[in-house]
């Protein structure tokens, strides 16, 4: 359970590597992930707050990859030299928006480690296998970006 609390952290902060600010949406977005609380976690408050919690950072985090995708996509393919100092402006105008909340996520993830570190500790068996349904809902929301993306930025075959 930890190792998998780890590999979606790790993920969210590899992600946020690739994104820019919180914004309102600007293009055809995934929706928000909705995650139902198992009835075996019901009654632990910290599971719920947690996994409250953590579905909110996580569609935060995603419509603010979706933003960066739909803010980028003018200048893909673009050389250096094809760009014109409004167009490097703008561009430098989305990695400061992105440095500048890079931290925000940064520490959002982190307390999300925290408190699952904590709560796991005291989970019996049933609720551990609950929270890892709830994992792996989270698992599948990254993986849906991955899929959704991961042609982006690559020059088609011609």
């Amino acid at each position: 359970m930890k190792s998998k609390v780890l590999i979606i952290c790790v993920a969210i902060i590899i992600a946020i590597v690739s994104v820019s600010c919180l914004s309102e949406k600007k293009g055809d977005y995934l929706p928000p992930i909705k995650v139902e609380i198992p009835e075996a976690l019901q009654s632990n408050t910290d599971a719920v707050t947690f996994i409250n919690q953590s579905s909110e950072v996580l569609n935060q985090w995603s419509v603010t990859f979706e933003d960066l995708v739909v803010e980028c996509e003018p200048f893909v393919g673009k050389e250096e030299s094809e760009l014109s100092t409004m167009d490097k402006l703008k561009l430098g105008k989305i990695m400061m928006e992105f440095m500048a909340n890079m931290g925000q996520f940064a520490v959002k993830v982190a307390e999300m480690e925290q408190t699952a570190s904590m709560i796991e500790d005291g989970l019996n068996e049933q609720e551990i296998e609950a929270m890892e349904v709830v994992m792996d809902s989270f698992d599948a929301r990254i993986e849906e970006l991955n899929d959704k993306y991961q042609d982006f930025g690559k020059e088609e075959e011609e």
